[in-house]
């Protein structure tokens, strides 16, 4: 089995000459003797390439040899979905960890003397207070940030109408929406009211720590594999860095007379309140029609100038 699956690296570097790849797994590690095999035969046979990038559960780095042995294996990055550094949050999101589990298991690391980079993926706003979920971010990069080869940070989403067109569960019901454009409902754009703080406030958050997360500190100016780094992140993300301002703008526009004078959401606030088909933030967009198959008697023919009250 391991032999067989080395074969493919090897194969693609053959063809390519290539030195990069990854494990698309969404946990690489979640069979630990056969990983453990894996990676030996990976050791044993040098298929490579030798720069590649796996999906993982933090606990993996409680098996010693698994963390010993990424590196030498060719495994270069490893990316851990973290979700939060909120405790409230990952028991809300059944996440069988902690948060000084998170930190455990980056110190267990460098205690193997491992030198694989990590990426680390977080899902926001979903609690009580979701700046002190970005603050968490900040102060977690600013301890770990020399480990850390890229921090991912999206808010919690959800598509609308899911229920009434395909009756799949929603996560969040279609009322909290702040609009019905498709285009803004994955990535790093915040697609819902929340209770607790207003949409601009919390996006301008998320969007001053990726930022963040992606400067060079002072005692790493000399690491220059780590300022390349950072600064390819930087730029590859100068376009969504714009947009995500001008989002902003617009959400400041949509939440005016919804939240009180203690930034939280006005109880009937919500009732009757029209939702844009479509969010122009002088970016181009992907789709002429936002939701495959909804038509509404009077919705306007250019999708860009519609509004429309709930779908009954």
């Amino acid at each position: 089995m391991a032999a067989s699956v080395v074969e493919d690296p090897r194969r693609l570097h053959r063809l390519t000459n290539f030195a990069y790849g990854m494990f698309h797994d969404n946990d690489v590690a979640i069979r630990r003797e056969e990983t453990k095999d894996l990676l030996r035969e990976m050791i044993a046979a040098k298929p490579g390439i030798h720069k590649m990038t796996a999906f993982t559960r933090i606990e993996s780095t409680k098996h010693e040899e698994l963390g010993r042995r990424f590196e030498p294996a060719g495994i270069a990055n490893v990316i851990f979905g973290v979700a939060s550094l909120s405790q409230n949050s990952l028991d809300g999101l059944n996440k069988s960890t902690t948060v000084e589990g998170v930190h455990e298991a980056l110190d267990r690391l460098d205690r193997y003397g491992s030198k694989i980079k990590i990426v680390t993926s977080f899902v926001a706003g979903n609690n009580e207070d979701p700046l002190r979920e970005t603050a968490l971010i900040r102060e977690f990069w600013r301890k770990f940030h020399r480990r850390i080869e890229r921090v991912a940070i999206q808010p919690l989403m959800e598509y609308p109408f899911r229920q009434k067109l395909r009756g799949q569960y929603q996560l969040y019901p279609d009322k909290p929406f702040i609009h019905y454009d498709w285009d803004y409902c994955a990535g790093g754009y915040l697609v819902f009211y929340q209770d607790a703080c207003p949409p601009s406030v919390f996006q301008r958050a998320l969007r001053q720590t990726f930022r963040a997360a992606h400067e060079v500190p002072e005692g790493s100016k000399e690491d220059w594999d780590y300022r390349t780094t950072q600064t390819l992140i930087r730029d590859t993300h100068r376009r969504e860095d714009r947009n995500l301002s001008r989002y902003v703008d617009f959400l400041k526009r949509m939440k005016r007379g919804k939240y009180g004078g203690d930034g939280r959401l006005k109880p009937d606030a919500l009732t009757n309140d029209p939702k844009p088909w479509s969010v122009d933030i002088g970016a181009p967009t992907r789709r002429a029609v936002r939701i495959p198959g909804w038509v509404t008697a009077g919705q306007s023919a250019r999708p860009d100038v519609a509004t429309a009250p709930l779908p009954a």
